[in-house]
Formats: C-alpha cells, structure tokens, sequence
C-alpha cells in the first residue's frame, strides 16, 4: 500500500500582512484534509525566509515531496491560492 504525500503551503508574512493571514486560514479550513498548511512569521523565523529564498511579503509557497510546485507574491485572495491548488 502506498501513502499519497499531501503538499505544504506556506505563508510567508510579517505583521502588516494581517488581511493576507486571515485569507490563508481560510483557505485553511477549506482544504484541511487536502494539504498541510504553515504560517511562519518573518519576525519569529528569519532562516526560513532564507532557505525558501522568501524575497516578497507576503508570499505563498507550495511544495510536494520538497519540490516547490508554485509561488505566489505580494496581495493573495482565496481564488489565487484556489486556482493554484
């Protein structure tokens, strides 16, 4: 039997990107059993906007077995992280 690995999406954010959190929780609870979902704070953790190469706030990353699959930058609505799903 074979495990389907689900993706990663992560948020890239910092404080003044409140409006895009709350747009990524969202999508959160509409896909919570579809994928894993992280938030990670510029402010709390600053070498992972380096190992992802994080270069915009906010930013939306999707990976599938580490490979990144897509990236979004800068203002991000449900429908663009929907579509890109």
């Amino acid at each position: 039997m074979t495990e389907l690995a689900l993706p990663t999406i992560i948020l890239f954010y910092d404080k003044h990107n409140f409006e895009t959190l709350k747009v990524f929780e969202n999508v959160k609870s509409l896909l919570i059993d579809k994928a894993v979902f992280i938030s990670l704070n510029m402010k709390r953790h600053p070498e992972s906007f380096a190992t992802f190469k994080v270069k915009d706030l906010p930013s939306v990353v999707a990976f599938l077995n580490g490979n990144e699959l897509w990236r979004v930058c800068g203002n991000i609505s449900e429908e663009i992280i929907l579509q890109n799903f």
